[in-house]
């Protein structure tokens, strides 16, 4: 963030005025609980990766640990993320993440 202030400093253009936005991960696969999370991680990897490359390449979690994750984003000013939920068209994880981490990362602003 500090070296994009220092551009808009040069350029003559309001930081301020800058929607701060990222893709903080790859993938999104979220579950209620790690019970659940774990079964679906199952269903959700793809013949022939495995578990520990999938792992890294996606966002998998709770609704805890995208709220630990995404935090210190919006903590930096982030106004908006841009999310790839990998279980579409199942809206499950969309849901999940809207009831769950959406809801308490607003609250928290």
């Amino acid at each position: 963030m500090k070296v994009l202030e220092k551009h808009c400093d040069v350029v003559g253009r309001s930081f301020d005025e800058i929607e701060k936005s990222c893709w903080p991960a790859g993938q999104i696969f979220i579950g209620e609980d790690r019970k659940e999370l774990k079964k679906r991680v199952l269903q959700w990897l793809p013949k022939g990766v495995s578990l520990k490359a999938f792992m890294q390449t996606s966002f998998v979690g709770t609704p805890e640990d995208f709220i630990e994750q995404l935090q210190p984003y919006m903590n930096m000013g982030v106004t908006h993320f841009m999310l790839f939920f990998g279980d579409l068209p199942d809206l499950t994880g969309v849901k999940i993440f809207a009831d769950n981490v959406v809801q308490k990362l607003c609250k928290s602003e």
